[in-house]
């Protein structure tokens, strides 16, 4: 089955509870938390929640080191989506604010992350200096997770221009509020901007998709990068979840002022999406525990994308994986036994419970 990463990058500093069970992290607590729901699946309910990350919790350096020194061959897998691993690093495209269908080259069963640039009504619309970096980013985290998979799979964006196949289908959003609205007291406001996204979108979607969103110029003071929904609970750690797979999230990754040099905060955007697909979940071999009642929704063994001391309940960090050498294998999901696997260990934790692997 071709695989979709949906992803939240949720790098927390410290943690507070929220109406009804939600958890939000770090300095970006909301005044007014975001929607916490509950979904009965089989007589067990899940929690959908959302974290906020820290962008020094993430850097850069886990994923665009890894991915230069890997020697990467070309996918040849027939379950993998061509070409997905060989993306060029500039866009190409006509700016659009609605889905380019015509030139769509998704799956019939539509499982995507669509790639959104969304600015403030007060604030430039730098969509044309921002593109390259986003096409950019796509491309490093498909060749990322492609080496991450043994070149098995990969993440599967939404592509299609009327340039071709191999270029982000990027949708730009201009927000109906200024910046004040989804930037109070230094820290960004998820529950404002993801309800105005939504509102833009509409109900009506192609299929199932998550949203990661670039929220160009709207990263506040208090150092979180990225904020993401989240399922988590008896269903969501399921083998057979259907959670991760029915689509509707959104990770957030809080632009700084200035347009990216290169990428577009490719670790906050995988770690974000990474939520969205289900990590990491709280019984986890090395989960980070819990925040109040709410899985904290991290691991403590770095250097792992997912992996950061995040104020949970059991936040003792080792370092059995290294930083910035060895082989790629071990940047998502060291060990490959908490949420992320091609070939789990028979009887082990992460073979009987959800593998992002298993994405859609």
């Amino acid at each position: 089955m071709p695989w979709l990463l949906r992803l939240l990058l949720c790098a927390c500093l410290a943690a507070a509870l929220g109406p009804a069970g939600a958890s939000a992290h770090g300095g970006g607590l909301e005044s007014v938390p975001h929607r916490v729901t509950t979904r009965t699946v089989d007589g067990t309910q899940a929690t959908l929640a959302f974290h906020s990350d820290d962008a020094a919790a993430i850097p850069d350096a886990l994923v665009v080191g890894a991915v230069a020194r890997s020697r990467l061959r070309a996918l040849s897998a027939p379950t993998v989506d061509a070409p997905a691993n060989q993306l060029p690093e500039t866009w190409c495209g006509t700016r659009r604010t609605t889905d380019d269908l015509a030139h769509d080259v998704t799956p019939a069963a539509g499982h995507v992350v669509k790639v959104i640039y969304a600015y403030a009504s007060d604030q430039p619309d730098r969509f044309l200096q921002v593109a390259d970096r986003l096409q950019a980013s796509v491309s490093l985290l498909s060749r990322f997770l492609a080496a991450q998979s043994g070149n098995r799979r990969t993440l599967r964006f939404d592509l299609g221009t009327d340039c071709g196949a191999q270029y982000a289908d990027l949708q730009v959003i201009a927000l109906p509020k200024p910046k004040a609205s989804y930037v109070v007291g230094g820290a960004p406001q998820f529950s404002v901007l993801a309800a105005d996204v939504r509102a833009a979108l509409g109900s009506a979607q192609p299929g199932p998709r998550d949203w990661a969103v670039y929220a160009d110029g709207l990263r506040g003071s208090n150092g979180v990068a990225g904020t993401g929904e989240f399922w988590s609970g008896a269903d969501a750690e399921s083998p057979t979840s259907t959670l991760h797979d029915a689509g509707g999230l959104m990770a957030a990754i809080w632009g700084p002022a200035t347009v990216p040099a290169t990428y577009a905060d490719p670790t906050t955007m995988l770690h974000e999406i990474g939520h969205n697909l289900g990590a990491v979940q709280g019984s986890a071999p090395h989960s980070t525990g819990t925040v109040g009642s709410q899985v904290a929704g991290h691991c403590t063994d770095e250097w792992d994308v997912m992996c950061y001391a995040d104020g949970g309940s059991q936040n003792v960090m080792t370092t059995p994986c290294p930083k910035t050498s060895g082989t790629i294998v071990e940047a998502f999901d060291c060990g490959g036994d908490d949420y992320f696997s091609p070939t789990p260990t028979a009887g082990s934790w992460l073979a009987a419970h959800w593998n992002v692997y298993n994405s859609a």
